[in-house]
């Protein structure tokens, strides 16, 4: 019997037997997890990208203890962060990745190991991060005025639904082409506030300042 649980804050139903099939149910699996392909391992997170059978290519996100902060156990994880920032996008209708789980494993006294979210990949979706990259050294075929034109809409329907993304930078935002125009998906939200009374000024800028720190996009926005 394994000395930890999963405690589920979400898992989606419709995909709730692919994932006990996959082991994503299962907390010693999660805890050992190395299937697939890693994508990042930083000192508190590690992030795989699986292909499950029935769901196709799923992220993995698993968040560990900080070692800054103390009583880290007896805190929220971000996982559960990230849940609640993923869904609070979604009712400002604003398109996001497809949540699968989220959760934390504990110990059998209750204390968290780590935090768990793992989401669908959204297909066909390029990190703008890279798409600056590729504009700068001239590759692909984006059109940068029309990305310029969904961050400000998204940008706006924030503001307007009084929401704060918090990190709302290019390695956060997914570009999915449509057409002859651009859906934007802001993902990592692992801290969202909704506006405080008498403080709409400083999250409104909060939402922008990594945005029009970059140089691309700030001498477009300057023009519309």
């Amino acid at each position: 019997m394994s000395d930890y649980y999963l405690k589920l804050k979400y898992v989606n139903p419709m995909y709730e037997d692919a994932l006990n099939k996959a082991a994503i149910l299962d907390s010693t699996s999660l805890l050992n997890w190395d299937k697939g392909k890693m994508v990042a391992n930083k000192t508190n997170s590690s992030l795989f990208k699986y292909f499950i059978e029935g769901i196709g290519n799923v992220y993995i996100k698993k968040y560990y203890r900080h070692k800054s902060k103390k009583l880290w156990f007896l805190k929220h994880s971000y996982a559960i962060s990230e849940y609640k920032g993923n869904r609070a996008m979604a009712n400002i209708d604003l398109p996001q990745a497809e949540p699968l789980l989220a959760g934390t494993i504990r110990n059998k006294f209750g204390l968290m190991k780590c935090g768990i979210f793992v989401i669908r990949e959204v297909e066909n979706a390029t990190s703008l991060d890279i798409i600056l990259k590729q504009i700068k050294n001239s590759q692909g075929s984006w059109k940068l005025y029309k990305i310029v034109k969904s961050i400000s809409d998204t940008i706006e329907r924030m503001n307007r639904n009084r929401f704060c993304h918090n990190d709302f930078k290019p390695r956060n935002i997914l570009i999915v082409p449509e057409g002859n125009e651009y859906i934007l998906v802001p993902i990592d939200c692992r801290k969202p506030r909704f506006f405080l009374p008498l403080c709409e000024k400083y999250f409104i800028n909060k939402n922008l300042k990594y945005i029009i720190a970059e140089p691309l996009i700030r001498n477009i926005w300057r023009k519309t």
